[in-house]
């Protein structure tokens, strides 16, 4: 009796093993078709092969964080902050998951309309960004999307700290400069300004987003003549820019060039009709 109950036992234990190794079997299966389309960037058809996966085997630290991924580039910012919050609990050290769970309550921003609401992700995005920071160093992007966080928030000094960071660890990226000369512009500081925005043209000699900032700055110093050249490169770059032609009018106004002006004035209203109410610096 005593050795059919051993027998019976022993069975039993194989039964499970056999069971949990086709079910490993069975989510690793879910877990390699899953990644073989996340590297294809079908990441709808990741997420639901994660899912199955995880189904089978829910305690799978990195097919969370890969789902959380994935969810994250399918614009899914709650999903992709609940996987990857998960993840953190699973390895806090994880710098990448707080990282993108930091965008993910960023770019949440685009659907909120409560202040309170847009404040807490702003916050939370921050929180998160540090976290990276804290963990990885060097962690170059953390320190830009954390710019950008306070840049929005309004907290110009930590944004320029932060990008200046960002430069330090890779002064390759056009837009760090770009950025910090926006922050740079709302603090009045338009030499600083035109400095980064010069030194993302260098960079990037389309960045037409900086000549044009670098025009804005160049006309709130007074330098008339640089701010028209730098809206006549827009202009020539894009010329439906009805916002570059009256910039560039009133420019020309300044300068007392005022033929030129009114021509600019008729193409913005033109390609702009909202902008006839634009009050005219000159006749």
């Amino acid at each position: 009796m005593a050795s059919q109950k051993k027998n019976a036992f022993r069975l039993l234990i194989a039964i499970f093993a056999i069971t949990m190794a086709t079910a490993a079997q069975s989510s690793n299966q879910h877990f390699k078709l899953a990644d073989a389309a996340f590297d294809d960037h079908n990441y709808v058809l990741a997420v639901a092969e994660y899912t199955k996966g995880l189904q089978i085997d829910p305690n799978d630290g990195a097919a969370i964080y890969n789902r959380g991924l994935a969810n994250y580039h399918t614009r899914n910012y709650d999903a992709a902050i609940a996987d990857l919050s998960k993840a953190i609990q699973i390895n806090p050290k994880n710098a990448t998951a707080f990282y993108r769970r930091g965008r993910s309550y960023y770019l949440k921003l685009e659907g909120l309309t409560a202040s309170d609401k847009m404040k807490a992700a702003l916050d939370a995005a921050i929180s998160d960004y540090t976290s990276a920071i804290q963990i990885k160093a060097d962690y170059a992007d953390a320190y830009t999307s954390r710019g950008r966080a306070h840049y929005v928030k309004g907290n110009y000094d930590q944004a320029i700290s932060d990008y200046a960071s960002a430069i330090r660890i890779d002064p390759s990226f056009s837009s760090d400069y770009y950025n910090r000369g926006l922050a740079y512009n709302e603090k009045l500081n338009f030499d600083a300004a035109i400095a980064d925005y010069t030194k993302a043209v260098q960079i990037d000699p389309s960045y037409i987003d900086a000549y044009y900032n670098r025009g804005r700055a160049y006309y709130n110093k007074g330098n008339y003549d640089q701010a028209i050249a730098d809206y006549s490169y827009v202009i020539r770059a894009k010329e439906r820019s009805a916002a570059a032609y009256l910039d560039r009018a009133n420019a020309y106004c300044k300068a007392g060039k005022n033929p030129l002006a009114t021509a600019d004035y008729e193409r913005a209203i033109q390609l702009q009709p909202a902008f006839s109410i634009s009050p005219r610096l000159c006749k």
